[in-house]
């Protein structure tokens, strides 16, 4: 499965949520420069909740997380979040 998302996204330094689920997981497209604790504090600030970063490939669901972004692999990385428990 490919997801994709808007150019304009990738035109700033935010983070942004291309993909979620149900409320127990989302995509999280991010600058390069972001830590995996940032971009759990940032999922948390999209979804309340408390948010992990998983890796894909170690649940046989796909590339290993993170990943580079389809579209600026050189300045963005994908993150595949899971919602831990509320806050």
């Amino acid at each position: 499965m490919t997801i994709s998302h808007d150019s304009p996204a990738h035109g700033g330094d935010e983070s942004v949520v291309f993909a979620a689920l149900g409320g127990f997981t989302c995509s999280i497209c991010a600058p390069n420069s972001m830590v995996k604790v940032e971009i759990e504090d940032f999922a948390a600030t999209q979804f309340p909740g408390r948010w992990e970063s998983i890796d894909k490939s170690k649940l046989k669901m796909g590339s290993p997380t993170p990943n580079p972004c389809n579209q600026a692999p050189d300045r963005r990385t994908h993150w595949f979040m899971m919602w831990v428990d509320s806050r």
